[in-house]
């Protein structure tokens, strides 16, 4: 249910840490669909400020056509959302995209989300960074063709690692990461200008510099100096701190459900 104020709260709360925490989440809102109801089963008060929506970017059909001849050696999926867009604009008979190319995926969410679509993933690295994936992958990347399918503000050091083991990159920009029109978020904005909020979670950079777009604080550091900062990844981390705001949590594994677990022990230390 959400009560007058604009809280998504539930009929019953289990008591922990968070019960009755006011917590703000950036997710795009159909990705933070699930992280809500998770939140809510902790007992806490969730305001959702969308801080991101994803546009599709249509693709050449020379893409079709490699992937029909099985031009692809590697087809590296950085995220959920790059596997979703591709998959969109692609006929439907080359979903099972393991008969075409070998699939690795970073992360264990954007692996698990190919295993439910029927699509065998070869190799996931065993930390969910550019870096460790081009480490782990690099002696047998010389010579490939390698479609990486990305959004239009994805960072380049994956595409420069792989390139610079010897790879052949194609890197296809599926979909663009947009900013929603302030204008719309006059109400959530007026929920975190004028409400006690205990703590932010931001999933990416630009979950971050969007909301500091939306909301418009005077001053950045003043702004969080009440509320705990969680994050995932350290990407996102140097983005916070670069803003000046030290007061995070940052969980070693880049998942939804690790940065959960931080949160509730950060306040379990509190009490």
């Amino acid at each position: 249910m959400i009560d007058e104020s604009g809280f998504i709260m539930e009929f019953e709360q289990v008591k922990s840490p968070l019960a009755g925490k006011r917590i703000v989440i950036t997710r795009e809102a159909e990705q933070g669909a699930a992280s809500i109801q998770a939140l809510l089963d902790t007992g806490a008060e969730v305001i959702s400020f969308p801080t991101v929506k994803f546009v599709p970017i249509p693709f050449p059909d020379v893409i079709t056509q490699n992937l029909q001849r099985k031009f692809y050696d590697f087809i590296i999926f950085p995220s959920q959302n790059a596997v979703t867009m591709f998959l969109k604009q692609i006929p439907e008979e080359l979903h099972i995209l393991h008969q075409y190319a070998k699939i690795v995926a970073i992360g264990e969410k954007t692996a698990l989300h190919l295993s439910e679509l029927g699509i065998s993933v070869h190799f996931t690295p065993s930390k969910y960074n550019a870096e460790t994936l081009v480490d782990e992958l690099r002696s047998m990347m010389a010579g490939c063709h390698i479609l990486l399918p990305s959004s239009d503000i994805a960072r380049e050091d994956l595409s420069i690692g792989l390139g610079q083991t010897g790879a052949h990159i194609n890197k296809l920009i599926v979909y663009a990461t947009q900013i929603p029109d302030r204008r719309t978020m006059l109400h959530e904005i007026g929920l975190v200008n004028n409400t006690r909020i205990d703590c932010f979670i931001f999933t990416s950079p630009s979950t971050f510099n969007n909301f500091l777009t939306i909301v418009q604080p005077v001053n950045v550091v003043n702004f969080f100096n009440r509320s705990v900062v969680a994050v995932i990844g350290p990407v996102t981390g140097s983005a916070v701190r670069a803003a000046g705001v030290q007061n995070l949590v940052l969980p070693e594994k880049s998942t939804m459900e690790s940065l959960l677990e931080a949160i509730i022990e950060y306040y379990e230390d509190q009490n």
